[in-house]
């Protein structure tokens, strides 16, 4: 070997140990809990929310990687506001030589921001962690971190055009940003779902000016449970703060979407415009919810949206909406075309629109419907009103029947409505009624006003009371997402969806892989919620022939496994194997009496129900009046009222 050679190996081999320990040395800084001290406090200073990290790695080929990244929801309890699998931080490493922090890639991957209202209906991201709220103990979701005040900065300031600004360090520049599958959630504060973007990637290419250019994908999206859109995509840029989204585009419900947007994102409340257009809507695939009772739609529809407004402070939010329905048909619900029947209204087995459009104005926190106009020969609805941001309805409307149709009903009732007063319209009916309620559970005074009082009056109760309310449910989330799930009419008092996907979203990770169990299971709807978003199993159990029938019926349309008892709520848990479940839930009906071994109050307060839940795990009940206290076995973590319903979530401790 020559002379040279070995103190070029002996150097060479100082410089990779050296280079070796650097990166270890660098790795253990990562980790220690000094740099996630660091790493919280610079969250809370530029979004206002703590962030935790799992773990946090670097190397000189992938950079910096931090994983399982956590930032709670600091106005809402259980709830994380971005939960993030990794973010990985590419940059070179001869600019540091020259003071220089050259980024070549921002990357997020599997991110899941979920966007809740708080308790006033309001989106707001919290920036002072002084507003938040304490989770109960086991709460679901990540724990709440203490933040201390950051302390003052002691660098060197320089002045600036009267303002005092620290002393860069280092120059930091960002060549390029992207994200990759990731989802965004927008709930509401029962946690319903607004709106679900799943599988989302965006790139972006960043000029040194701050200036960017990129693209964004989303292949599907769900808008509030009822309309599904996919392969939604736009080119974007940004200049001088200024973000505007050219050429969006994609398809919803079979039609086309096209249009524009901009966000002022420098300015106060950042303003906003946006203009959109939508062609070739086909109604059958609009997913009806589950108030319509199975009443379906069918035509093309095209619509024409305008917004602009401004977040907070001042916010404002104004805009008008123009809707056309083109060969537009209603089929009714079994329940409907019975109501018909009796009432003698033919359209009311199917309606064809000769003219059915809708004329909407956003003001702030409403939506003016000014008109709503359906028409066909012999039937016309018209409605006007407020719908609140919150879904709330005060809609008053009129119902326009023909001649022929009018006559019927004066038949039956022994009274005739009032004249319609249209010019085009002779010989057309009128009579006034009034929608409340909310958009997921609307109410009318419908039936009573057509039917009148005295004995037409009591044909129509004993009408409604005879067929019974139905019900038409989907599944929310997960593999079977959009189903539609039967109901046994007179037999079920199915948990409303909005109801169901507050529970699952309190719940959030403990539902994958978790044992459940569903007790009065009547449709199923909650335990095959369970096993589509993850469940590991479910047995289902009620006493009732007819609903154990179309629990099988809706796991197999469900492609779902489960076990399906028919048997007593009581029986079955008196001979369950200990810690056989991890999640329980239990909708009893409201007509149960309290003394029931069956009762929720005495499967709490027994040693059953304890003794076949792991600990850990959970027991969700729906009951009329405000849950017990419970037992020393059980914590209870939630309470919480929906309309003439309580829903509670118990969590089992280790003392049984």
């Amino acid at each position: 070997m020559p002379r040279c050679l070995r103190p070029c190996l002996i150097a060479a081999a100082a410089l990779v140990g050296l280079a070796v320990a650097a990166v270890l040395a660098f790795n253990l800084h990562l980790q220690s809990n000094a740099m996630q001290e660091q790493l919280r406090k610079a969250a809370i200073d530029t979004i206002g929310l703590p962030l935790n990290v799992r773990s946090a790695i670097y190397t000189p080929w992938d950079g910096i990687c931090l994983r399982g990244l956590v930032m709670p929801d600091m106005e809402n309890a259980g709830v994380n506001f971005l939960e993030a699998s990794e973010f990985r931080i590419m940059f070179r490493l001869w600019p540091l030589l020259r003071r220089e922090f050259v980024v070549s890639s921002l990357r997020l991957n599997e991110a899941v921001l979920t966007w809740r209202q708080n308790t006033e209906g309001k989106w707001r991201v919290p920036r002072q962690p002084a507003d938040a709220i304490p989770a109960p103990a086991g709460t679901p979701g990540m724990a709440r971190p203490a933040v201390s005040p950051a302390p003052t900065p002691a660098r060197p300031a320089v002045e600036i055009v009267g303002a005092v600004v620290p002393e860069p360090v280092m120059a930091v520049r960002i060549d390029g940003m992207e994200v990759r599958r990731s989802r965004i959630l927008f709930e509401n504060r029962d946690g319903w779902p607004l709106l679900d973007a799943e599988g989302i990637t965006a790139r972006a290419n960043l000029g040194g000016d701050g200036n960017a250019t990129g693209e964004a994908r989303v292949p599907e999206a769900v808008l509030a449970g009822l309309i599904v859109a996919r392969d939604l995509a736009t080119d974007f840029t940004l200049e001088q703060g200024l973000l505007q989204l050219t050429g969006i585009r994609g398809e919803i419900a079979g039609g086309s979407l096209a249009g524009q947007g901009s966000v002022a994102t420098m300015a106060e409340g950042s303003p906003y415009e946006w203009d959109l257009r939508l062609d070739g809507f086909q109604m059958s695939e609009l997913r009806m919810p589950s108030s319509f009772g199975g009443t379906r739609m069918e035509g093309t529809l095209a619509a024409h949206f305008t917004v602009q407004g401004r977040n907070a402070p001042q916010r404002r939010l104004q805009g008008r909406t123009r809707i056309d329905l083109a060969n537009g048909r209603m089929i009714p619900s079994d329940y409907l075309k019975g109501l018909g029947q009796v009432l003698g209204i033919r359209e009311m087995q199917g309606l064809d629109f000769r003219e059915a459009y809708a004329e909407l104005r956003l003001d702030d926190d409403f939506i003016h419907v000014a008109p709503l106009w359906l028409r066909s020969d012999e039937f016309a609805v018209e409605m006007s009103g407020p719908v609140t941001r919150g879904g709330g309805l005060d809609l008053k409307a009129r119902l326009l029947l023909g001649p022929s149709s009018a006559s019927r009903l004066a038949a039956l009732t022994g009274r005739e409505l009032p004249a319609a007063g249209i010019k085009d319209m002779p010989g057309f009916r009128a009579v006034t009624f009034r929608v409340t309620g909310t958009l997921e559970k609307p109410q009318s005074d419908l039936a009573s006003r057509l039917l009148g009082g005295g004995a037409g009056g009591r044909i129509g109760e004993f009408f409604l009371n005879f067929l019974g309310a139905p019900y038409a449910m989907r599944v929310i989330a997960g593999t079977a997402r959009g189903l539609r799930l039967d109901c046994p009419v007179g037999v079920a008092r199915p948990m409303m969806d909005r109801v169901r996907g507050a529970v699952f979203s309190s719940l959030g990770e403990a539902v994958p892989g978790a044992r459940a169990l569903d007790l009065f299971a009547g449709s199923g709807a909650i335990g095959i919620e369970a096993l589509s978003r993850g469940a590991a199993s479910c047995d289902f159990v009620d006493r009732n022939r007819k609903a154990s029938e179309v629990i099988r019926s809706n796991l197999a349309r469900a492609k779902l496994t489960g076990s399906v008892r028919m048997q007593d709520v009581a029986a079955y848990i008196g001979r369950a194997a200990p810690a056989t479940f991890d999640l329980v839930f239990a909708d009893p009906p409201f007509a149960l009496e309290t003394g029931d071994p069956a009762h929720p109050h005495s499967l709490l307060a027994g040693s059953d129900l304890a003794r076949c839940v792991a600990p850990g795990g959970f027991f969700v009940v729906e009951l009329p009046q405000e849950p017990p206290r419970p037992a020393p076995s059980w914590e209870l973590l939630r309470n919480r009222r929906y309309g003439q319903a309580w829903v509670a979530m118990y969590r089992r401790t280790s003392d049984a």
